[in-house]
């Protein structure tokens, strides 16, 4: 079951709204809201031990619903659907929100997804309807990935990228920064199909970076295979990769830095990003509540 456009962009701005401005909510308050978003997301939430609140919702809000296409939908009349208008009525003075989005008939055609893995900002800005975004919000939008697990029976990589991914923090930009870690090079195959991905054993668990990550702080090259020739200088050497020599920076870097340093300026980008692509290929689009 998905999530309508209309419903998931007003959603994961009430769950970033509810990230920046608690001050004026009560813990008792957030905690409803949340459980309200909950609801409208999944039945069986109190059950489901994985279930991840706010990467769900900007999963919904970015992969399904931007960009003039709708690739999941949502049955308003099923009773597992119901609390879109309270929530509403809650955070409806918080929101920077239009309406008058529609919902397409049809099912998009299955596509495979880009390779963007040298440079995912450029891939991000030049896409048509994305083309408003400044370098600084196209790096922005990359740190979701910190809400985010992959899933290698359905990308074909595994782990998720932060320790912590059930909260909106900047602990991805201070990782991927991080170039004392023994960020490594690793193989990842399933269903005889081998693809590359950066890992770190953080003594709790295993996180991940793509190659679209590291390219933030560094300009990854790629040799056969996907395997980069240059990397981290911590990365240490194994049977599969030996130890590799250290890349030029990247142009994001700065951003990088800004926002590692900055969560509040992370969010602020962030949510300029989002109304951006949320808007950009709409029209006739209404002030919420007129």
């Amino acid at each position: 079951m998905g999530f309508s456009k209309v419903s998931s962009v007003l959603v994961v701005q009430a769950i970033i709204t509810l990230s920046i401005v608690d001050a004026q909510l009560t813990k008792a308050d957030v905690h409803d809201i949340k459980g309200l978003l909950a609801d409208m997301m999944r039945e069986d939430v109190e059950t489901n031990a994985e279930f991840n609140l706010i990467g769900g919702c900007l999963r919904l809000m970015f992969h399904d619903c931007v960009g003039g296409e709708i690739d999941g939908c949502i049955q308003l009349t099923n009773p597992s659907n119901k609390g879109n208008p309270a929530v509403t009525a809650i955070v409806k003075d918080k929101l920077k929100y239009q309406f008058g989005r529609k919902d397409t008939t049809g099912t998009c055609p299955s596509r495979t997804f880009p390779d963007f893995t040298l440079n995912p900002t450029g891939y991000l800005r030049k896409k048509k309807n994305f083309a408003n975004l400044t370098h600084s919000q196209a790096v922005a939008l990359l740190g979701c990935h910190s809400t985010g697990r992959a899933h290698v029976e359905s990308s074909g990589y595994r782990h998720s990228w932060v320790v912590d991914n059930t909260a909106l923090t900047n602990d991805y930009y201070q990782l991927l920064s991080n170039t004392s870690l023994d960020w490594h090079v690793a193989y990842v195959t399933h269903d005889g199909v081998t693809k590359v991905q950066w890992e770190l054993n953080t003594g709790t668990k295993t996180i991940m970076l793509l190659h679209q990550d590291a390219s933030l702080w560094y300009k990854i090259k790629l040799g056969n295979g996907g395997v980069p020739t240059c990397g981290y200088p911590g990365s240490p050497s194994s049977s599969d990769f030996p130890r590799l020599p250290e890349c030029a920076p990247s142009a994001e870097r700065e951003f990088v830095k800004a926002f590692r340093d900055d969560l509040l300026l992370w969010i602020r980008e962030l949510c300029d990003g989002i109304m951006i692509m949320t808007t950009v290929a709409e029209s006739n689009l209404i002030d919420p509540f007129d």
